[in-house]
């Protein structure tokens, strides 16, 4: 099974489990994660291709296109954990749905951590005159990112595949 079928399927599932109002969140509800979940994906994407200009471009600014598309995604992020963590967040619905899933949705936290800091490592080096040493380390540290970011999309798509799957009776 490919991504995209998994994708779908755990779209599915979260339909189907709406049905039961005390398993997971009002449709609304997921509507909104799965909005998160693009603009965050957009914002990787901007940052991604700012991270593509040619080193004669960057050279000697202030990284106008990079720092404006680490700064979105940055509060996409923000935005991401708000969603996601605490009492109220995402997670906490999972955890209600699937208990045995705890180590790996503290695995996601962790993940939230250290997407941040990647974040802010970028916006605070953007913010100086850029020597052709800086350029790479941003380049480094944006790939790095982008990279993380895609994992950890996954790893939360799986996690909801796999709290709701078990609770529907699953599909195979």
């Amino acid at each position: 099974m490919d991504r995209r079928q998994r994708g779908t399927i755990s779209t599915n599932l979260l339909r189907r489990a709406h049905m039961d109002p005390a398993q997971t969140r009002s449709q609304s509800d997921l509507e909104v994660v799965r909005q998160r979940r693009v603009t965050l994906q957009v914002a990787t994407e901007r940052l991604k291709h700012a991270l593509a200009a040619p080193n004669a471009a960057l050279a000697g600014t202030p990284y106008g296109d990079i720092s404006s598309a680490a700064r979105e995604l940055q509060s996409c992020l923000r935005a991401h954990v708000e969603a996601t963590e605490g009492p109220s967040g995402f997670h906490a619905d999972m955890l209600a749905a699937a208990p045995r899933l705890a180590h790996d949705v503290e695995i996601l936290v962790r993940e939230h951590a250290q997407l941040a800091a990647l974040a802010t490592q970028i916006v605070s080096r953007c913010g100086q005159d850029c020597t052709g040493d800086d350029i790479n380390a941003i380049r480094r540290t944006g790939t790095e990112l982008v990279a993380a970011i895609s994992r950890h999309l996954q790893h939360g798509s799986d996690l909801i595949y796999e709290a709701f799957e078990s609770e529907l009776g699953g599909e195979t």
